[in-house]
């Protein structure tokens, strides 16, 4: 059987104006500490600078020679950065609230296979021009199986709905493709981590098919990031001049032409999966601001 790990984006629209609500507190990174082969979520942050690449053929989506577009000129905070309000997030299937007030931190899977977690912020958006969201998370691998799946960063359109997605299934689809209520659309990216599919990729939530640039799907390759220390990545969509581009740990990724915007609710989240391998995967951090 083939699984593997999605990163998701949720739902991209070019209009102005906004429904949403949220803070915007910090989660400083714990100390680091090894036992086993583990490393717990909260160590300094990792930078992929050096790092070995596992296997993935990059697309030819972006190569600007300053790819980040710019900024807002006018930004909302939609999500609180950090889970120290867990109240605020919507928890599916194995996702679970973890750590000490001050450093808490969502666990979407255990290092178990078959599973899946994904967290949602409950306060849906409607209309905005961009995003930045950034996702920071960690995937520990103490076992001695390969890890997988990965995880995924998404905003996907859940109609008239009021109430966040239902988590995607295990596997490749990494807690957020193939769920019950994902045909308004919306997108993902996804850290896989899984096999000879290693990479991060920008796909459609509703089935992780991948999304096309130039004939090609848009993937970069996959540098180290299953050694229990915690990365970040950097996803910002734009309606005009129409790009979504990411960055792990500041290192650019790729550059891809906006696909059609989700319509309806537009929900955002973060989701890891383990399938038919192992990873405990951590997400310390999902901060969103919308352009307005």
């Amino acid at each position: 059987m083939r699984f593997r790990v999605v990163i998701v984006l949720g739902g991209l629209v070019a209009a102005c104006g906004i429904e949403l609500s949220g803070g915007t507190p910090d989660t400083p990174d714990a100390g680091s500490s090894s036992s086993g082969g583990r490393v717990d979520a909260s160590v300094a942050e990792a930078s992929i600078d050096a790092q070995p690449t596992q296997d993935a053929e990059p697309s030819d989506a972006g190569a600007d020679v300053d790819p980040r577009p710019g900024a807002c000129a006018a930004a909302t905070d939609l999500t609180d950065p950090d889970f120290e309000t867990e109240a605020k997030w919507e928890k599916r299937d194995r996702a679970s609230g973890q750590g000490n007030a001050g450093a808490r931190y969502m666990r979407l899977t255990e290092e178990n296979n078959s599973q899946a977690g994904s967290v949602w912020w409950k306060q849906y958006a409607t209309v905005f021009s961009g995003f930045d969201a950034t996702l920071k998370f960690t995937i520990l691998d103490a076992k001695d199986v390969p890890a997988a799946d990965g995880v995924a960063f998404a905003w996907v359109g859940n109609g008239a709905s009021n109430t966040a997605p239902s988590g995607g299934d295990n596997g490749g689809n990494m807690g957020v493709c193939n769920g019950g209520d994902r045909n308004v659309g919306g997108y993902a990216v996804l850290v896989d981590t899984q096999g000879g599919d290693r990479g991060i990729r920008f796909v459609n939530a509703k089935d992780c098919s991948p999304i096309m640039e130039g004939g090609k799907p848009v993937v970069a390759p996959l540098p180290l990031v299953t050694n229990g220390l915690p990365h970040t990545l950097e996803v910002i969509y734009r309606a005009t001049p129409g790009v979504v581009v990411a960055f792990l740990d500041g290192a650019f990724l790729w550059k891809a032409t906006a696909p059609a915007a989700p319509t309806g609710n537009v929900y955002f989240g973060a989701s890891g999966a383990t399938g038919g391998q192992a990873s405990e995967h951590q997400v310390q951090k999902l901060a969103v601001s919308l352009c307005n």
